[in-house]
This record gives structure tokens, sequence and C-alpha cells, in this order.
């Protein structure tokens, strides 16, 4: 084994691990995530030393002193939410710097005790000693046992399991450049001190002051997002056949085009209506490529004339993806790429048309440059995000490096809301329902109207009726598909949604749907419940039923309906008898999932 495939199967096997115990020992996965990486870089540049003894204990030593030179650490910076155990890491805080180093390699890294000893510097004894009253001033601290401290240090890795680690290469590359930059900087810094050497005692004093500035405002400092200096973006900004090949390395691609004419009006993926957001923008960069499997990847820059068509061209981009209006094409999920300066969103949407495409987006925006990068990949098969987020941070980087703007190789991804669609971001969008056996047709949603007593979405168990004084408004929308005559003539998904005075009188409305749902069997009517199943979500919660009536001898008819609560505002959603068009139970709770992420874009 080479010392490259040797650092690179050390790297793949540890890296996790290190990455939760430093931020066991710091409580900041931003931090933790750096001094991590920074770790690996040394290691790489000292291989020859470290592989000959215990690389996995020098890593970790190395990520641990490297947290203490982090600024962002300082207590003045924002607290991420994704920290989600505060309770236990403010435990961890309070021990000393042994007791966290030897509680955290024993229950994250699954080191004994013997081991973790030597590798903080103190005899069998003392680790002994220090750990186990480190352990009893926790489970003091949290009023927990001993297994659930356990437990609890080793759930800590769920709060980084979203974040992106370079690749080992990566690594190796990054650590390369950092001992030529050094070297450089060190004869600079000699040439300077000796012709120099007088300027420096006034600079040092200079310096001196700005270091004293608080450390609010150097953190602020460092917050500022990028804006791009379109001038020098040109094709070599664009990504390589190389580069794409990590979306699917199992195949060879190739760059089928690379075309700088804005006058083309021939759209390059599936969603959009036109081929560029900007209607006159300043400089446009497309590339296409595709593999022999059918798969096809384009990327797309456009420079606009200002920032503000530049924003406008993103908001456009996004609802091009976001309501997509192509035939038999689903958005299933969406996600936020956060970096330190400018995010990016992705979009993951499925098209059912044959064959079979699944599409993922990601965009971004920054000065008067939007970036856009879509993958489709044959069958339904959902790709990588976390691969395909590295493939887009790639893009922007290479755009970002020649126009001046702060790089970043650092970035994590997280679920996000679908963007809001339409003139009623509350209500479900056509984009939002699944396809429909074969029909090759549309969705088409109705403007809502007022409800009132007679409520659409009511069913003869629930009887809901969005009405009294609890109810601020209510209002109902129909989804059908008009140009399929194939479809039964009550082929209709109905939505209804209701805004309460409070949380209160919202749950209210809530439990009594559910309870009058559940004792339905139980009275008069001839009904039956079956696949009755709670939908939960981040905001919200519900409960979706499928309600079968019998309307003659031996023949029963089948609904589903659901409904969500987000707040004080309140989702129904009806599905009729549709016999062989009718939609699963699944895709029927994906519907209902959806329409309470909707609920968040209610009005205030």
């Amino acid at each position: 084994m080479t010392r490259v495939d040797e650092f690179d199967a050390f790297y793949s096997a540890t890296q996790r691990v290190t990455l939760v115990t430093t931020y066991a020992k710091c409580g900041d996965r931003d931090v933790a995530r750096d001094a991590t990486i920074e770790a690996y870089r040394h290691a790489w540049a000292q291989w020859a030393r470290v592989s000959a003894a215990d690389p996995a204990a020098f890593v970790r030593a190395e990520a641990w002193k490297g947290t203490a030179l982090i600024r962002s650490t300082h207590p003045l910076r924002r607290k991420r939410p994704h920290d989600t155990d505060r309770a236990l890491l403010k435990q961890l805080d309070d021990l000393d710097q042994p007791s966290r180093r030897l509680i955290s390699l024993m229950t994250i890294a699954d080191v004994d005790l013997d081991e973790a000893a030597l590798e903080v510097g103190v005899g069998d004894e003392e680790a002994l000693e220090l750990a186990s009253r480190g352990f009893s001033r926790i489970e003091e601290g949290l009023g927990a046992s001993l297994d659930e401290v356990v437990e609890r240090m080793r759930a800590l890795a769920v709060v980084t399991a979203g974040m992106d680690l370079p690749t080992a290469p990566e690594v190796r590359r990054s650590a390369s450049r950092g001992a030529r930059r050094n070297t450089v900087l060190a004869v600079v810094a000699a040439l300077v001190l000796t012709l120099f050497g007088g300027a420096f005692v006034a600079q040092g004093d200079a310096m001196e002051r700005q270091s004293a500035l608080p450390d609010r405002e150097k953190i602020g400092a460092e917050s500022r997002d990028i804006v791009l200096d379109s001038h020098n973006i040109g094709t070599d900004d664009l990504l390589s056949a190389s580069e794409v090949a990590h979306l699917r390395p199992d195949t060879t691609w190739k760059v089928d085009a690379t075309d700088t004419d804005p006058k083309n009006a021939t759209p390059y993926a599936t969603c959009p209506t036109s081929r560029f957001a900007d209607p006159d923008p300043l400089k446009v960069f497309v590339r296409a490529f595709s593999n022999e499997r059918g798969g096809r990847v384009a990327q797309a820059l456009e420079v606009s004339r200002s920032q503000a068509a530049s924003e406008a061209a993103f908001d456009r981009l996004v609802s091009f993806y976001a309501g997509c209006q192509h035939p038999r094409t689903r958005l299933v999920d969406a996600y936020r790429v956060e970096r330190p300066f400018g995010d990016f969103d992705i979009l993951r949407l499925q098209s059912y048309r044959s064959p079979a495409r699944f599409i993922t987006v990601g965009l971004a925006q920054s000065g008067s440059l939007t970036s856009t990068l879509v993958h489709e990949a044959p069958g339904t098969e959902r790709t990588d995000v976390r691969e395909f987020a590295r493939v887009l941070n790639e893009s922007i980087s290479r755009v970002c490096a020649d126009s001046g703007g702060d790089c970043t190789e650092r970035f994590t991804v997280t679920s996000a809301l679908p963007p809001p669609v339409g003139k009623y971001p509350e209500f479900l969008d056509v984009v939002d329902l699944p396809p429909v056996k074969t029909v090759d047709s549309v969705w088409s949603a109705s403007a809502p109207i007022e409800v009132g007593e007679q409520n659409p979405t009511a069913t003869l168990c629930d009887d809901a009726s969005f009405t009294g004084k609890s109810v601020v408004q209510a209002q109902a929308r129909v989804f059908a598909i008009p140009e399929a005559p194939v479809l039964p003539e009550q082929f209709a998904l109905t939505q209804t949604v209701g805004r309460f005075t409070d949380d209160r009188a919202a749950k209210a409305f809530y439990d009594r749907i559910r309870k009058k749902v559940d004792r339905c069997p139980d009275s008069d009517l001839p009904a039956k419940i079956d696949e009755t199943k709670k939908i939960r979500g981040e905001g919200f919660t519900g409960m979706s039923w499928r309600i079968g009536l019998e309307i003659g001898k031996n023949k029963v008819v089948y609904y589903r309906m659901g409904i969500v609560r987000r707040g004080k505002d309140v989702t129904q959603v009806l599905f009729p008898p549709a016999g062989k068009f009718a939609i699963s139970g699944g895709e029927f709770r994906a519907v209902l999932k959806r329409a309470g992420e909707r609920l968040a874009y209610a009005p205030q």
C-alpha cells in the first residue's frame, strides 16, 4: 500500500469519530469541523512520522488543540441552532480539560481507559479518578444515569452527521498548498524584515490596537456575503467532466457543448420555460455534460447588469423549479447548503414521464451572478444530496476565486422548507401532487374560495365545519386534471385552510375532528376506518385516514382524508373515491406532509 493509499484509508476510517470527539470539546460543530480538517492536514504533512506511531491519537490531539486557535469559539458568537444538547455540552464545558478529554475518548472514540490516559498524558490511577469524578458531575448535573450519559455522548454524532468533510485527496492537496505557501511567506518575511525592519515598530503598535478591538466587531467582519466581480468570469470557471463525474463515478462523462450566446432561447433543463432567468443578461455561460447511461448535467452562469437584476433572476430561477409545470413532475424535497459566505438552495424533483428522471437542482446568487447546476439521472433512485452539494460548492468556488470573493470549502447540508409557490403559498401547489397512473397531463388548481357552512373537504364521519367565533378565515381550493377524460367525474383533490384566533382554538378543532373520525365506526354510519397514520414534521402534526362507506350490499367506496395543524392554522385534505385511479396511502401522506410544510407560509 502506498503512503497515499495508507493516508486515504486512515482518513476515511477515522474522520467522523475525530469530528464528534472534537465537537464534544468545543460545543461548536463548525469550529470542530475546521479543527478536524486542519488536524488531518498536519497529519499528512508529517505522515512518515505520524503513521509510524498512533495516527488516530495524533489527529485527535491536534484537533483538540486547534479548537482553541479558532476565533469563532468566542462566547459572543451566534449560537448555531443545530447544537441541540446544550445541557450536556454545558456540563462538559464545566469539567477540567483532562476529564472532558478522557470522557470524550472513552465514550465517542471508544478508547480504553489506559490508552486514553496515555493520550491525555496522565497516569492510569489519575485517569480513573478524573473520569469517575467527571462522569459523576455530569450525572448529577443532568439528573441522568451513567448509561444515559454515555448514550447522550454518543448521540452527539447526530449533530455533526449532516456536515460535509472534504475528501482525502482534497485534504492532501490543501496541506501541500499550505506547506508551499508557508515557505514563500517565510522568505518574504525575511526580506521585509531586512529592508523595512524599522517600519514594523510603528505598525506593531497599530496591530496591537487592532487586536484590542472587541471580538464582536471582528466576528461580524467575517460574516459578510461575497459580492463577485463579473468581469473576470469566463468559460474556464465552468466545471470539467472529471469534476461532474463525482455525481456518478461509475460511468464516463463528457462535455457535449459550451454556449455563451445570450440569444439562445432553448431551455437546458426540464422545468424552466426559458433558457435564462434574466431577460437581458450581460454575459451567459452554459455547459452541458452527458454519460453513456443517459445521465445529463447542465451548468449555467448568468451575469446580470446589476445586483437588483440578478436577485430578480434568482427568484425566477427558483420559481422555475419550485413551481415546475412539467407533466408528471413532483417536488420531492428541498435543502439549504449553509456556508460562511453565501448559502445555496438545492431542490430535488421526480419526473415520472417515460423514461423517468430524477432531477437535482442547485441554485446560488451573489452580487450580479446567478449560478445553476442541474443533474438529471434516469430512473427514480434519489441522488446523494451531499455529493451534489460538494460539486455545487466546487462550481461556485472556482467562480469565486476568479472574481475576488471570499471562498470557502466549508459547508453544511440541512433539510429546508420547499420554497413558496404562486399567489397562495399556504396552499398545496400542483408540483406537490403525485402522478396518476399513466395520465400524462398536468394537475390544475382553482383559486381559493371562502368556506362557509359547506366545507368541501368534510366527510360524513368528521363533518368538519370551519365556522364559529374562533375561525378567522377559511378557504378551499380544488385540484383536478381536466385534460384527462379517462378519469371519473368526481376525481379531484380538495384542500381547506383555516386560520384560528390562537393555537389553543386550532388545537381544539384538530382534536375534535380526530376524535369524531375515530368514533365514526361506532356510530350509526356504515363506516369503516383503516390505515390510520400520524403525520409529523418540524412545526406541525397531523393524522391521515382511509374512510370506507357502504353504498350498497357488499359495496364500499373509500375516501382518503387527513388533517394537519401548524400553530393557529389547520388544513384538511380530501381525496374522493377514484377506483383504479386512486392514489396510495403513502402518496396521500406525502401530500399531507407537504400541506403541513406549506402552512409555514400562511399570512401572519
